[in-house]
């Protein structure tokens, strides 16, 4: 699960700063059948801050409110009533992507996860994310299926440092080498977790929602494992 997908520019969430009188429901999810791009965060926004404040640093409501103030100033927002917004929209945003109501899950996931948990593996999510996510995932229904769900934030280190993968397994009881990693970033899910030891696939599913989210510009998946499902994954180990 990656801490966004979904990353362009939020005309419309800007639209709601302005007017301070509502919000809309924008996606940072796992799915969403929303194709407008206006309604997504701003990649670079969100790419400039884990370098600069990686782990959520100074805490994840300041962290957000941070990529909000780039998307909107980036897309032509008013910064005075931008700011004169963001101590209303931001906490209702936070709230809001701390259960489902922000976010989907694909069709797959449950049936996957509920087929490997009878086969007798153990799952987990390893996630660059704040800690509201584990209320995300039980809202979702997810947590039945779920050994173990790591979180970024909380660890204090994040993908790709292969350090949060150890940790994971370790907990588990297994060794890296008897485990897989399935994600949808080439450096961070990919090469992180083959760093790590473990046997990665990157996923990438076709269409708007898919193949396009995380690919990055030059990218080249020569020798990549790439699953378009996460149901493939089952046949794989």
């Amino acid at each position: 699960m990656s801490k966004t997908h979904l990353e362009k520019k939020y005309k419309e969430l800007i639209d709601k700063f302005q007017d301070e009188t509502n919000v809309n429901k924008h996606r940072i999810r796992l799915s969403s059948s929303e194709e407008n791009h206006d309604t997504r965060l701003d990649t670079r926004a969100l790419k400039d801050l884990q370098h600069e404040k990686p782990v959520y640093t100074g805490g994840a409501e300041d962290w957000w409110k941070d990529v909000i103030r780039r998307t909107a100033l980036s897309a032509g927002g008013d910064p005075e009533k931008l700011e004169n917004s963001l101590p209303l929209i931001v906490p209702r945003l936070m709230h809001r992507f701390s259960s489902s109501e922000g976010y989907k899950a694909f069709d797959d996931v449950i049936p996957t996860l509920s087929l490997l948990k009878n086969k007798g593996f153990k799952t987990g999510v390893v996630t660059n994310s704040d800690s509201r996510i584990k209320s995300v995932i039980a809202d979702l229904g997810l947590s039945t299926y779920l050994d173990i769900v790591v979180v970024s934030e909380e660890e204090g280190i994040e993908k790709p440092d292969k350090e949060i993968w150890q940790r994971t397994c370790s907990r588990l009881n297994i060794h890296t080498s008897k485990a897989c990693h399935t994600g949808d970033e080439l450096v961070c899910d990919y090469y992180g977790a083959q760093k790590a030891g473990l046997h990665p696939f990157l996923l990438r599913r076709p269409g708007s929602e898919g193949e396009g989210e995380r690919k990055e510009v030059d990218e080249g998946l020569n020798d990549i494992n790439v699953i378009q499902t996460l149901g493939e994954i089952v046949e794989k180990i």
